[in-house]
């Protein structure tokens, strides 16, 4: 066969590169393509002829030689990838790289030059005869389709790689008076393995990135094998999630390459067992804890408050775990575990609760995510086989509109799909989760804040915190920051979640002291998404100051000049001042965005850049100018994230406490313009606050909030009048309406604004709560919650509400800490969980009031009616119950420790060895344990 000469060595000169994109950083790797001329070169080359006859498939179809030559650049890339990882740590075999050129890296002295050599002999001679072997394609069609097939599905069987192997295996120099050397340390113990190992797991990346795409959109051709092409296209891209930026496509000035590998440190998880009077507490690293539970549970929750490293722990799991079925060495053990990962907020629909019917989305939306589009009615995404061994990670449970009973349900469901060979790990923020007796013995593991202390062998002084600053330190460039410098600071107590670690390093000053360095989530959050702002306006100008990408510099001058006009931001009054102003007025549009998001969701709709488009034309009145919004919306979409799967452009956030604090910075902004003008004039400024609910179970927004409002940047008559605005707003019963003005109680969205200014009002002024004018001003806020079939949020500490109406109501959870609630009506009301620590109930009805659980410890119960109330495991340390009507209420497992039940009367009350009583109490004769009704079911919901 005739062989042109010119066309191997342009062949072979860009496998060499693709070699050398493999010794590359992974931003380079990923980022590398091929072009056309490559493309036919290569095909060229492994012609022979100068054209491909074609690789047959069946009879008919056939297969472009790019497809060959796409395939055999990737397996090379990834030689060299393993090649680099496999002398990692050897400066002469993989020593120092720098750019040459975008893509190609050369060795730095000259002696690495004539390693270099030696390695392009090496790649010619295992490269070069691909050009004399017989084409694919000149056989019959079965024998085309069966090499075809192991060429694509198993990277170790292919031709390239062999030669590759044989090639780098066989000692060789750079001339011959040099010294022989081997290009792979075939003497290592388990060399072979580890190789094959970081070549499987190299070669996923690579058919993962954008190069790869059309090889992965082949082997989904295949007829026949279709479903099992998938799932190792999904498990391929799994297994690269650890390279993965953490916050995935986002990219801003002074946020460095954080992938999940290099900074992720694994927190502790803690396991408590309740068997009978016997509990134990297991804490242990978190994945270590969750395989543990796996073994003899089919479901395990993990459940944590945002920012601990939920999602990381999952994704990493994740990537263990695909990449484990990848690289073992035999063909299919019916033990290794096949992950199935599900981002709730993406695969499932609302309110429909049911795993079996999410599967298919969840594996449309990975095989999107490595840009494979196929319909969702596909066969390749049916669920897998009940005979393999399958673990589900659902990831986020709180990010779905799903009601308490729906979350119930989806339990059941998941009980239903689980079994013997198929588990699950659910991950959510705790409010979400049911009650340990509603979830049937399933495991809670609870994640723990990162320590800051050394506790197991190996880790240095300042535990888990030290370990993540010395994978930031790594990373970011900058100068180190240690945990010293924290706890100069103050910050050691706030700092202990991953998330707002990340955000106090990157808004780290070396140079700033205690005195100005932040003390609050809050502060470290505002400082965090101002850097981001300020940075992406300071990006588009050179050191002088002249505009150097003027269409984001238009986009933040537009947006702060029309927020000047409308006074929602202060005008810089120097060109100095220009920069920062430019950077509040991107935080002032984001909040808002955040906002309308919250809007959208409430209404269980989602949000879209079109959104962002109208907040531009409507409120900000920039209209009839198509360049001006267009350069608004890039201004915005800078910080937040679009996903464009399907066209939707929905708006991301990275983040969910992101969206929190956004939204609750908006509130702050909202407050400050109401308090700043007469009340005839707010009516307006009210109804942007309508639309959603700021206070909801599991959720941060108000606590930014309340961290906002307390902190320096409000004066103390700003918050005196806040709270006047407050209470007045919580006394108005009037229906308000944002969007339309049917005057329908299932439409009035007063109550969700009266519950947040209870809130707001109860908190904003130290030692001062809302004092109600009438009897049942409570009772109609929480009536506009039961018509919509929702519950009320109640956050009202040092409530004055004498004589209040509310029996029957639905208070679970509520804060009523300090409350002066003397006389108050409370009958058959549902208090579980409720904060009533040192309320004022003298007198106060609570007859057949559901208590479970319920925090009444110092609370004052003298002369109350508690007769047939629901007490079972409520904390009521140092209550005063004297005189108190305790008849036939159920006390099984109280803390009456330091109660005071002189006078009081106790016939017929339960309890049993589970309740607590003062040393010097004798309690009566109570009702056996097994009569006890100790549901915590809500009488009223």
């Amino acid at each position: 066969m005739d062989v042109n000469p010119a066309a191997i060595a342009e062949g072979l000169k860009h496998l060499g590169e693709a070699f050398a994109v493999g010794l590359a950083v992974y931003k380079v790797r990923q980022e590398w393509g091929l072009n056309k001329d490559a493309i036919e070169a290569i095909g060229s080359l492994l012609s022979g002829t100068g054209e491909l006859l074609g690789l047959v498939k069946g009879k008919d179809e056939a297969v472009p030689s790019s497809l060959l030559a796409l395939h055999t650049a990737l397996v090379t890339r990834a030689f060299g990838t393993a090649w680099q990882q496999h002398w990692f740590d050897d400066a002469r075999m993989a020593p120092g790289l720098e750019k040459l050129s975008r893509w190609r890296k050369v060795f730095l002295s000259s002696k690495e030059r004539e390693q270099r050599g030696v390695i392009q002999k090496a790649l010619d001679e295992a490269l070069g005869p691909l050009a004399e072997t017989k084409p694919l394609g000149e056989g019959d069609a079965q024998e085309t389709f069966d090499e075809l097939s192991a060429l694509l599905e198993t990277p170790l069987g292919t031709s390239a790689y062999r030669r590759l192997w044989e090639a780098f295996l066989r000692p060789r120099t750079d001339d011959e008076r040099g010294p022989s050397v081997c290009l792979i340390d075939r003497n290592a113990p388990g060399a072979k393995r580890a190789f094959e190992r970081q070549y499987t797991l190299a070669y996923a990346e690579a058919l993962a990135s954008p190069a790869g795409a059309e090889v992965r959109q082949r082997l989904l051709a295949m007829e026949g094998v279709r479903s099992q092409m998938l799932r190792e296209l999904l498990l391929r891209g799994m297994s690269t999630w650890k390279r993965q930026h953490v916050f995935g496509g986002i990219e801003a000035p002074g946020v460095p390459n954080m992938p999940l590998e290099g900074i992720y440190v694994e927190p502790d998880g803690i396991h408590e067992e309740h068997r009978g009077d016997r509990e134990s507490v297991q804490r242990a690293p978190i994945q270590q804890l969750i395989g543990e539970l796996l073994r003899e549970h089919r479901i395990v929750v993990v459940r944590g408050d945002f920012g601990h490293g939920k999602s990381l722990t999952a994704r990493s799991l994740a990537c263990g775990w695909a990449a484990q079925y990848l690289t073992e060495n035999a063909t299919v053990s019916p033990d290794l575990v096949y992950p199935v990962f599900v981002k709730c907020g993406q695969d499932f629909t609302n309110h429909e609760p049911s795993l079996d019917r999410t599967l298919p989305r969840a594996l449309m939306n990975r095989a999107r995510d490595m840009g494979i589009e196929l319909p969702l009615k596909d066969c390749v995404f049916a669920p897998p086989d009940r005979g393999e061994r399958v673990v589900y990670l659902v990831d986020g449970l709180d990010e779905v509109a799903f009601t308490a009973g729906e979350v119930e349900a989806f339990f059941k469901d998941l009980d239903e799909s689980t079994g013997e060979r198929h588990r699950a790990v659910v991950f959510s923020r705790k409010g979400v989760i049911p009650p340990s007796h509603k979830l049937q013995n399933i495991p809670v593991v609870d994640v723990a804040p990162l320590r800051v202390s050394a506790e197991r062998e190996g880790e240095e002084e300042g535990g888990q915190v030290a370990a993540w600053l010395k994978n930031w330190n790594r990373l970011s460039g900058e100068p180190e920051i240690t945990v010293q410098q924290l706890a100069s600071r103050g910050l050691l107590d706030v700092v202990t979640t991953p998330i707002v670690l990340f955000m106090a390093a990157l808004t780290w000053n070396a140079e700033g002291g205690a005195a100005g360095a932040p003390q609050t989530r809050a502060a470290i959050y505002e400082q965090f998404f101002e850097q981001i702002a300020r940075g992406k306006c300071k990006q588009d100008r050179d050191r002088q100051g002249e505009v150097r990408h003027g269409p984001v510099d238009e986009a933040s001058k537009k947006l702060l000049d029309s927020l000047v006009a409308r006074r929602a931001v202060a005008a810089p009054r120097s060109a100095d001042e220009e920069l920062g102003a430019r950077a509040l007025a991107m935080l002032w549009l984001m909040g808002r965005v955040a906002w309308e998001g919250q809007r959208r969701t409430h209404r269980g709709d989602e949000l879209t850049v079109h959104d962002v488009t109208n907040i531009v034309r409507d409120e900000l009145g920039i209209r009839n100018d198509s360049r001006a919004e267009e350069l608004v919306r890039i201004g915005v979409l800078l910080v937040l994230q679009a996903d464009h799967h399907g066209g939707n452009d929905r708006i991301l956030f990275g983040h969910k406490s992101f969206r929190e604090f956004l939204v609750a910075r908006h509130w702050a902004d909202r407050l400050r313009r109401i308090v700043a003008v007469p009340e005839g004039s707010r009516g307006e400024i009210e109804r942007d606050l309508l639309g959603a609910r700021l206070l909801g179970d599991d959720d941060g927004t108000f606590e930014f909030l309340t961290e906002l409002l307390k902190g320096a940047g409000w004066a103390d008559a700003e918050r005196e009048a806040l709270h006047g605005w407050a209470t007045q707003c919580f006394h108005n019963e009037a229906p308000a309406f944002r969007d339309q003005y049917v005057p329908l109680w299932s439409t009035d969205q007063r109550p969700p604004l009266r519950e947040a200014a209870l809130a707001i009002g109860s908190v904003c002024i130290r030692e001062r709560g809302i004092v109600t004018t009438r009897p049942d001003v409570l009772r109609t806020m929480l009536a506009g919650f039961w018509i919509a079939n929702e519950r009320a949020i109640v956050v009202a500490p040092r409530l004055s509400a004498e004589a209040a109406n509310l029996s029957g109501a639905n208070l679970v959870g509520a804060n009523l800490s300090r409350a002066n609630l003397v006389g108050a009506n409370l009958f058959g009301a549902n208090l579980s969980g409720a904060n009533l620590d040192g309320a004022n109930l003298v007198g106060a009805n609570l007859s057949r009031a559901h208590l479970v659980g319920a925090n009444l410890s110092r609370a004052n119960l003298s002369r109350a009616h508690l007769s047939r109330a629901n007490l079972s495991r409520a904390h009521l340390v140092g209550a005063n119950l004297s005189r108190a009507n305790l008849v036939g209420a159920n006390l099984v497992g109280a803390n009456l420790v330091g109660a005071n039940l002189v006078g009081a009367r106790l016939k017929d009350m339960r309890h049993d060895a589970t309740t607590k009583w003062s040393d010097e109490f004798e309690p009566p004769a109570g009702a056996s344990a097994d009569l006890v009704d100790d549901s915590s079911e809500p009488l009223n919901d």
